[in-house]
């Protein structure tokens, strides 16, 4: 509130109830409790849900001075928010994952947003720049950043991973959907209810947190396909519109179809080619993902050496000798730890690779599919080689291409299990009663507030 007399700015105070959601994640939930404690603004209190956890992620909240909020039986992360929202006494409701760890300046940016639009109705962030060390894990934070940071301002969503909403306009509408009884796209559907209220919700890319999540391949697929591809497709065909956001914006959805056509392409290619032109596109593939190699040798794993073993066996059987000799090479590039080595060894492989492809018009037109597709994505491939080197943002081209591959199957999924058992309207859930605390906020311990 401005005064012309004082020629001062005076603020009300907005006041923030922190709601975390636990399932047998103590170790992460300690680290997420300390990083609360230490920010420069102190929320009203800080509400952890338990979520019939067996291990001891209640002793870990209680021993942090976090109130805790039992669930009589797990029923999800949906169901444990809603609770935490009701028994909250803040203006806001921040919702945070108990694998997340907010910055200093993480809820004094987040009450700056909703101090100077009142038109906000809700807020979230993205993830920041660190992530773990594993390549999966700094590859998939770093695209979730990617996408949030890139979005337009005005979202059609919400995410829960660090999100914030006005508290009466959430009980309001009815809290998240408690039928998605696993972590899903409940955050995702609440954003669209929150929309088609008339109620305005935007993404800020400076409000970040970290995120401590290790991600595999096999981990990162499941999530993907069946966590967001296949239910986002149902509740995208539920609503009959198709939103121009976020990772489904017209550009991804470009990018999508041009890979598409690039797998339409290298199928036939390969046929006519036979294994020659199989082993230069493999080996094209397997030189790309070098610092994938690199990471899972580094953790003990086999599979960079079985795969080099395989290709090599593959260029004996077709002579093509320049190829063994350098897929053989493997074991002593990786042994030598040096980045800069192994990224020529990668460069020339593939290089040695695409030129048995030259004279084949299906995988040079193949080839020119993947090349539209990487330049749709340059931004965010520029962003991964600024972060962590070229090597790195080469091994992630391949990943991400295949992302829009089963990508692409996890909507086709979707369209056959909609057609099977559609999602019901949930427009109409009734508004949720606010839970009376048994004690006020402003006894809660220092470390519950953050001071």
């Amino acid at each position: 509130m401005y005064t012309k007399d004082s020629k001062a700015v005076v603020y009300m105070s907005i006041t923030v109830s922190i709601v975390i959601p636990v399932h047998n994640g103590q170790r992460d939930l300690a680290a997420c409790l300390e990083a609360i404690a230490r920010s420069s603004v102190a929320p009203l209190e800080c509400l952890v849900v338990d979520d019939a956890s067996t291990d001891d992620s209640v002793a870990v909240a209680a021993r942090m001075g976090a109130r805790v909020i039992p669930n009589t039986h797990r029923s999800g992360p949906a169901s444990a928010r809603n609770l935490g929202a009701r028994c909250a006494q803040g203006d806001l409701v921040l919702f945070i994952d108990a694998d997340v760890c907010v910055h200093t300046e993480t809820i004094g940016r987040i009450q700056s947003v909703f101090r100077e639009d009142e038109d906000v109705a809700a807020v979230f962030g993205s993830y920041d720049d660190s992530s773990p060390a594993d390549f999966f894990s700094k590859y998939k934070n770093l695209q979730h950043a990617f996408v949030h940071r890139s979005a337009r301002r005005e979202a059609a969503t919400f995410w829960t991973g660090c999100g914030a909403v006005r508290r009466e306009v959430f009980l309001a509408l009815g809290g998240f959907d408690e039928s998605f009884a696993r972590p899903c796209i409940e955050d995702i559907e609440f954003g669209d209810r929150l929309v088609k209220a008339g109620q305005r919700v935007v993404v800020d890319g400076s409000i970040r947190v970290l995120h401590r999540k290790h991600y595999t391949f096999l981990a990162m697929l499941r999530s993907d396909l069946f966590d967001r591809a296949i239910p986002w497709t149902k509740l995208i065909l539920r609503n009959s519109a198709l939103p121009n956001t976020l990772n489904v914006d017209a550009l991804q959805r470009t990018a999508a179809a041009v890979v598409c056509l690039f797998i339409a392409l290298l199928v036939p290619a390969i046929r006519m080619g036979g294994i020659s032109s199989l082993l230069a596109w493999l080996t094209l593939f397997y030189f790309a993902l070098t610092a994938c190699w690199i990471d899972a040798r580094r953790q003990g794993g086999y599979s960079p050496l079985a795969v080099a073993v395989l290709l090599g066996g593959l260029a004996a059987v077709s002579g093509n000798w320049v190829l063994f000799a350098w897929i053989g090479s493997t074991p002593l590039i990786h042994s030598t730890g040096r980045p800069a080595l192994q990224g020529v060894w990668a460069l020339g492989g593939g290089l040695a690779a695409g030129y048995h492809l030259v004279d084949e018009p299906l995988s040079l037109a193949a080839a020119a599919a993947l090349l539209i597709a990487g330049l749709l994505n340059r931004h965010f491939y520029g962003f991964l080689a600024n972060q962590h080197g070229f090597l790195f943002a080469a091994a992630a081209v391949p990943v991400h291409l295949f992302y829009y591959v089963y990508s692409v199957v996890g909507f086709a999924a979707g369209l056959v299990s909609h057609w099977l058992s559609p999602l019901k309207p949930r427009a109409d859930l009734p508004p949720m009663e606010p839970i009376l605390a048994p004690e006020p906020a402003s006894k809660a311990s220092p470390t519950a507030a953050g001071r």
